[in-house]
């Protein structure tokens, strides 16, 4: 059984935009990171993100997070 984690923060507007900002900062140094390593560099281009998904828990989680964030932000533009 998978052990899960529900998180529930109330941000401001700001910090949401911060964090999201700094979260979308180390998402892309993760992604550069590993996108060129040989264990990913024979996988079609199409399917390599999808691949680094998977071996790589804490980019998946970082891309969850962006999207959940986003979706929130323009969800309550209004604030």
């Amino acid at each position: 059984m998978e052990d899960s984690i529900c998180i529930n923060l109330t941000l401001s507007r700001i910090e949401a935009c911060k964090l999201l900002d700094d979260i979308r900062d180390l998402y892309a140094a993760l992604h550069q990171k590993h996108w060129d390593e040989e264990r990913f560099s024979l996988i079609p281009i199409e399917h390599r993100l999808n691949a680094m998904l998977a071996a790589i828990p804490s980019l998946k989680v970082k891309q969850q997070l962006i999207t959940a964030l986003s979706e929130e932000i323009w969800r309550r533009r209004s604030w």
